[in-house]
């Protein structure tokens, strides 16, 4: 229950293991996703620190680049690229329009290009908003992230 699920996220937050705090929801397929618990750091008004996006572009390898702007450089050059996941290991994955953002504490996320302006400050959410869960709240903004109050 949802009682049980708070005392878990403080449990888990008070000994500093927040990347396993984090709810978990349901998709139609029975699939499992994490929820982001806490607002995400944003670098650049651009990337997001300890995010990933998901899902990954099919048939589409991950790379080694050395970079988050290389990984980004990547993407241009990839049909259908909107977003990349980049960890500092150099590991550099890309996802399509379909992808939203989880947590994941190694991870920096951004889209294709970058702007002045946060990506969901300029966006709409489609007529799904707002959904039943986390998940879809996200899928109905283009960038898959829904921004906090006053972020914009």
């Amino acid at each position: 229950d949802s009682l049980a699920m708070e005392r878990l996220t403080v449990a888990l937050l008070g000994t500093g293991l927040a990347a396993l705090a984090a709810s978990v929801d349901v998709n139609e397929s029975g699939k499992k996703y994490q929820l982001p618990i806490t607002q995400p750091a944003v670098i650049d008004n651009c990337f997001y620190r300890d995010m990933r996006y998901f899902p990954t572009m099919l048939l589409v390898l991950p790379s080694h680049e050395e970079s988050l702007v290389a990984c980004q450089q990547r993407c241009i050059t990839v049909e259908g690229c909107r977003y990349i996941s980049w960890w500092g290991t150099g590991h550099c994955v890309l996802s399509g329009a379909d992808a939203y953002l989880v947590e994941d504490v190694f991870a920096m996320a951004g889209p294709v290009h970058c702007t002045p302006v946060l990506a969901s400050c300029r966006e709409r959410p489609d007529s799904s908003f707002p959904g039943a869960t986390g998940i879809e709240s996200a899928k109905a903004w283009p960038s898959g992230y829904v921004p906090f109050p006053m972020e914009c």
